[in-house]
């Protein structure tokens, strides 16, 4: 096994190259695009015939509960074990929470009568598209400052579109700020698995399923950080 082979199992480190770094991320977020798609598609269920029917039954009251708890648990035991999880073993909790997540957001949307999940899941989608696509061509050198300049373009020419489709402006920009400040969290979470090697869970540089998920489990980290900087600042 060579040197280049070797560092596919390592973990990220200063040392890393960059189209190491360009090729997970190029992965992460081709697994990621597939599942916002799931998600997507999932919306508009309640749109159907069949799904309206389904909605409307006292039968996605019960999976909703059902669904919330099987979300809260897989969490905790993701969260609680994240380290000694096999990467092959991560995939069944990778389907559950894209599944559970698909279903709450088409309930929210159906109950609440609401655009704003499908809204922000178009903004997502084309986010995410946007990088695999940077990420897979060679003619623009890949920087943590591109991957910035595409990401914010690609959510803005979106914005444009909505607001051309849709005659409530006012509704399509609340969810263009409310989608960025996700895409930041995702953009800035993204650089820092990659670069800080101090954070609680470190990530090799052949995990991507393990990547997509920790997107998700270190929004529980936000918290604790907060409340460190805040006792630092006083």
């Amino acid at each position: 096994m060579n040197s280049s082979e070797l560092l596919q199992h390592n973990y990220f480190n200063e040392n890393t190259p960059i189209g190491v770094i360009q090729t997970f991320i190029k992965n992460m977020y081709f697994l990621l695009l597939t599942r916002i798609l799931f998600m997507q598609i999932s919306l508009y269920i309640p749109y159907t015939d069949y799904g309206g029917l389904f909605f409307n039954s006292l039968i996605s009251d019960g999976l909703f509960v059902i669904v919330i708890y099987l979300l809260i648990i897989s969490t905790a035991l993701l969260y609680s074990n994240f380290e000694s999880i096999s990467y092959y073993d991560i995939k069944p909790y990778s389907y559950l929470i894209t599944g559970c997540f698909s279903y709450i957001f088409t309930y929210l949307t159906y109950y609440y009568h609401t655009q704003f999940y499908i809204l922000n899941i178009h903004f997502l989608f084309t986010l995410f598209l946007s990088i695999f696509i940077f990420t897979n061509q060679t003619s623009i050198t890949y920087t943590y400052n591109n991957l910035i300049k595409i990401s914010f373009t690609s959510q803005l020419l979106v914005f444009f579109i909505l607001s051309l489709l849709y005659n409530d402006f006012q509704y399509v920009l609340f969810t263009y700020l409310t989608s960025s400040l996700t895409q930041l969290y995702i953009i800035y979470n993204t650089e820092n698995m990659i670069k800080n090697e101090s954070r609680r869970f470190k990530i090799k540089t052949d995990e991507y399923l393990s990547g997509s998920i920790l997107l998700y489990l270190d929004l529980f980290t936000i918290c604790p950080c907060i409340k460190r900087v805040l006792t630092e600042i006083i």
